[in-house]
């Protein structure tokens, strides 16, 4: 079973299920490269404890 962490897009306070739909936000919604969204990815979930969920399923 696949567990997704949501965020909240800090930009636009937009709730968002897991890393995917985050960094695809992030890429289409305010122009960053996939490096920065990565980034801010893994500095969400590093900042709350949770990680990264590629690995899970």
């Amino acid at each position: 079973m696949q567990v997704l962490l949501s965020a909240k897009c800090l930009r636009c306070d937009i709730l968002l299920d897991g890393r995917e739909q985050f960094v695809g936000h992030m890429i289409h919604g305010h122009e960053m490269s996939i490096v920065q969204a990565e980034a801010m990815w893994k500095s969400v979930h590093s900042y709350v404890g949770g990680g990264d969920d590629r690995g899970a399923g």
